[in-house]
């Protein structure tokens, strides 16, 4: 239990550090250079934690490469390109405000794709008051001191949220078909 709770700490740790890291590798390295690096960078330290409790899936080989591939282009790499260059063009304190947004657009797909529903009516306002939130902070940037490559980072980094939302919705698939035991 203490181990799945350290996990989790690592995790929240590693995602609340990637708006500042990826900000300050953006001003050094080309941001395509590092969406090209931290892939299997990640894979390598993903593969070197999970590997202790891994068992072999019981699917057949295509399936594993098919979901693999959605997931790589949509998680990997659609959210990746689009976080990265879109934080070469804004800042990271928008990008976060932006990504407030992510736990309404992930809801939206899980509804969409797998007919997923909130409990409670009232909380459906959440989802207005997320998009509202970044509505204003698009906008009221673009009012005080237009910029466009600003804009078009807020919205590199809102469509990242987007590719995030459909790789939590196609995530939930995969795991319903594939087994571990």
């Amino acid at each position: 239990m203490t181990g799945c709770l350290l996990l989790l700490l690592m995790t929240v740790l590693s995602w609340g550090g990637s708006w500042v890291s990826a900000e300050v590798l953006v001003g050094l390295v080309p941001p395509m250079t590092i969406s090209f690096f931290r892939p299997p960078g990640v894979t390598l330290l993903f593969l070197s934690l999970v590997v202790p409790w891994f068992r072999t899936p019981r699917v057949s080989t295509d399936s594993v490469v098919r979901h693999s591939l959605l997931l790589g282009a949509t998680g990997v790499f659609g959210s990746g390109v689009c976080f990265i260059v879109g934080l070469s063009s804004t800042t990271a304190a928008q990008g976060i405000i932006i990504a407030g947004v992510n736990a309404v657009v992930v809801s939206m797909f899980a509804h969409l794709f797998h007919g997923g529903r909130l409990a409670r009516r009232w909380q459906y306002v959440g989802y207005v008051l997320s998009f509202a939130g970044v509505v204003f902070v698009i906008g009221l940037q673009s009012l005080i001191d237009f910029r466009p490559d600003h804009l078009f980072g807020d919205l590199l980094i809102l469509c990242a949220m987007m590719m995030w939302g459909l790789y939590s919705s196609f995530g939930k698939s995969v795991m319903r078909s594939t087994s571990t035991h």
